[in-house]
């Protein structure tokens, strides 16, 4: 899947506070940390405001947005 997907999908999940943190365990952090260096600007934005929002700290995750 394309990362573009798991940051729109973080996103308006957040957003609209219909989000569930195993799924986002499961399918969505995976693509995140696979694929982060295709990510573009407003890309990284959606997913650091929804991981934020959400309470997710996983450092892998963080690690890999901050590159």
């Amino acid at each position: 899947m394309p990362v573009a997907f798991a940051t729109n999908s973080l996103y308006v999940l957040e957003r609209v506070g219909g989000g569930d943190r195993e799924a986002y365990k499961q399918v969505l952090l995976p693509i995140l940390r696979e694929k982060s260096e295709y990510l573009h600007s407003e890309g990284v934005a959606q997913a650091v405001w929804a991981l934020s929002n959400a309470g997710i700290y996983d450092s892998d995750v963080w690690s890999s947005l901050k590159q």
